[in-house]
């Protein structure tokens, strides 16, 4: 058994299990040290029997669902 660190007694469901409400917020975050996001290649030629290759139909499928036509 572990001991509670705080009472959720009267805390509303809809808050969750954790109290982050209780984090502390910044105005701004620097993101320059973020490296950017890597491209993804669906297309495998060497290996026409591999599934990464039926995925950017699958891909093109999910944007359109996301993003609308």
């Amino acid at each position: 058994m572990t001991a509670k660190l705080f009472s959720d007694k009267n805390r509303l469901p809809h808050f969750g299990p954790f109290p982050l409400e209780r984090l502390e917020r910044k105005e701004t975050c620097d993101l320059s040290a973020v490296p950017p996001m890597a491209s993804l290649s669906f297309d495998r030629a060497d290996d026409p029997s591999s599934i990464i290759n039926a995925m950017a139909d699958y891909q093109a499928m999910m944007d359109a669902i996301r993003d609308g036509l």
